[in-house]
């Protein structure tokens, strides 16, 4: 799949994630740093719970999305987090984890018939 269409599909199908809360908060959102602060060990974590499979999309804009390896996901994740919105999903567009600029995450999955109100 090239680049523009893996975006335009993650893009879709992110209007219907639900995002998951940390149990006893009220926001879905966690901390993780940015740049030199960015927790590489618990990205490693949380990338390795959450997609089994050794490949995954990485979802920056209509140029560059792109097929990765999860054992490059995390230094690519940090290089880009400095300035751009980052997304991995597996393949399949099931299970999602949104990386931003301020230096949070969340966690999620494709639910099919929900929708951003």
């Amino acid at each position: 799949m090239d680049s523009k269409n893996i975006f335009i599909v993650c893009g879709r199908k992110l209007r219907q994630v639900v995002w998951i809360n940390k149990e006893g908060e009220e926001s879905e959102y966690r901390y993780i740093g940015v740049g030199s602060l960015f927790e590489t060990r618990t990205a490693d974590e949380i990338i390795k719970a959450n997609f089994k499979d050794g490949t995954i999309f990485l979802v920056v804009d209509r140029h560059e999305s792109r097929e990765i390896s999860t054992l490059d996901a995390v230094n690519e994740v940090q290089r880009l987090t400095e300035n751009h919105e980052i997304v991995l999903t597996n393949i399949n567009f099931e299970n999602f984890i949104h990386f931003n600029r301020v230096g949070t995450y969340r966690i999620g999955f494709y639910r099919k018939g929900v929708r951003d109100v």
